[in-house]
């Protein structure tokens, strides 16, 4: 599994987050992912399904670990006061691949738990 990130993304400590973040996805580390969030967690998989709360969240990881993955690519990590986005790409361990990008909320400018994630995953052909 390689995991793959840009050589200026360590520049801010939410930056850091989030790619520690999406590597315990990676490597299905559901603990590692459910300490980074809020309990009142929502995650949005945009034209699919909403996820609310912290134990529908840890139910959703535990049928994704059935997804493996060959790699990890992230291009980008954007943080401003409460926001960040993270685009990437991934290679599926059936070699199909998925374009990616999460728009992350936290509670507060200074907090270092995720309060929302909007991801949007397009399957390339």
């Amino acid at each position: 599994m390689k995991f793959i990130v840009p050589d200026n993304c360590d520049n801010s400590p939410k930056a850091q987050l989030l790619i520690t973040f999406n590597e315990a996805f990676t490597k299905n580390d559901i603990s590692a992912i459910l300490d980074v969030v809020e309990d009142d967690i929502q995650w949005t998989l945009v034209g699919d399904k909403e996820i609310k709360g912290k134990e529908a969240f840890e139910k959703e990881l535990k049928i994704m670990v059935d997804f493996s993955m060959n790699s990890m690519e992230i291009f980008n990590v954007i943080t401003h006061g409460k926001a960040a986005a993270v685009n990437g790409l991934i290679i599926g361990a059936d070699d199909k691949v998925y374009e990616f990008c999460d728009i992350y909320t936290f509670k507060s400018a200074g907090a270092n738990k995720i309060k929302e994630i909007r991801s949007f995953i397009i399957l390339k052909k």
